[in-house]
């Protein structure tokens, strides 16, 4: 007595509920972070007093990109010694 049960066809039903599921959370994960640096700009921009709210969240890549920055050359220093640490760039300097 043989069974027409064909294994495939669970198997393709889990590998696509496998990658389904990962990318809903991959993408789920990426709103989240998307909302959280909106969220830090938002208060960044009101502790410094921006005038231009809107301006300013529109140009928020290019603060976080300064803050790489300073990362970057902050962590070059010799070994052994934590390297001077420096203000982040403000909104004016940002727009210049």
């Amino acid at each position: 007595m043989r069974e027409g049960l064909d294994q495939w066809t669970f198997v393709m039903a889990a590998y696509a509920v496998t990658i389904a599921g990962t990318l809903a959370l991959v993408g789920w994960s990426w709103l989240a972070m998307r909302v959280a640096e909106r969220r830090r700009d938002g208060r960044w921009a009101a502790a410094h007093g921006v005038d231009d709210r809107l301006d300013f969240l529109r140009s928020s890549r290019r603060l976080r990109w300064a803050q790489v920055v300073a990362q970057r050359e902050g962590s070059r220093g010799p070994l052994g010694r934590l390297p001077a640490p420096r203000p982040l760039p403000g909104p004016q300097e940002l727009r210049a």
